[in-house]
């Protein structure tokens, strides 16, 4: 506000387009309004590339949402499942077999890697990777946090799993949520009742929590995942 009224003279002409879209990214990403783009892909496809560079401009990036998940998790791999690193999902393809639609959290997913699906207790691998473009599957070599992937090779996962790296991850990700909740006690949090997660829910990333069980053999996020799904014809 007070470049528009101080350096330009109240004239919305002359503030610079980039200032504009850096105080709208400060404004959405701290929850205090809603960048809205307006238009249509009824009669032309084209129309969608606005909203999906929107989506660049003004929607958060990885690093930084969640970042207590990169506090406990590092640079290792971390995802889910959603069509079947969080599982959402799970498809089928008559030539590929199985495909599983993976959101990377932490970390890089590589093709030919085995990954440990700690929602099972389980490895599987090696798998091979994908991106999707409308109905095509592209393959690639490997997919960086933040992305959604497509892989084949995971016989036994199904929407909703979470996979890491290895067995090991689990249990460096169980030794510091156990860390974590030693020191909430030392300093007497206010709000003991969130000692549990070891993710907290901010205001300002997704709501993801993680639950272990034992010694980390068994690690899941958990929580509210929003995605924005769009179709191209």
């Amino acid at each position: 506000m007070s470049l528009f009224l101080e350096q330009h003279n109240g004239d919305p002409m002359v503030v610079p387009s980039a200032s504009i879209a850096k105080a709208l990214r400060e404004i959405t990403l701290s929850n205090r309004g809603a960048s809205i783009g307006c238009g249509s892909a009824l009669r032309c496809p084209a129309s969608v590339q606005p909203v999906l560079d929107y989506t660049v401009q003004f929607l958060p990036s990885p690093m930084e949402r969640n970042v207590s998940l990169t506090k406990f998790f590092g640079d290792e791999l971390c995802g889910l499942v959603f069509k079947c690193s969080i599982i959402f999902r799970i498809g089928h393809d008559k030539r590929k077999g199985k495909l599983s639609y993976i959101r990377v959290y932490t970390g890089t997913l590589t093709s030919n890697s085995v990954l440990f699906n700690s929602s099972r207790g389980i490895s599987e691998g090696p798998i091979k990777l994908f991106l999707a473009q409308s109905s095509e599957l592209i393959p690639v070599t490997s997919v960086t946090q933040g992305n959604i992937a497509v892989v084949t090779g995971l016989s036994s996962a199904l929407t909703g799993d979470t996979l890491l790296a290895s067995e090991a991850v689990g249990h460096h990700a169980a030794h510091a949520r156990h860390e974590l909740k030693n020191l909430e006690k030392m300093q007497h949090d206010t709000h003991r009742k969130e000692a549990h997660n070891i993710v907290a829910t901010e205001t300002n990333g997704d709501p993801l929590d993680i639950e272990i069980v034992g010694d980390g053999q068994n690690v899941a996020l958990k929580g509210t995942v929003r995605f924005i799904t769009w179709l191209i014809k």
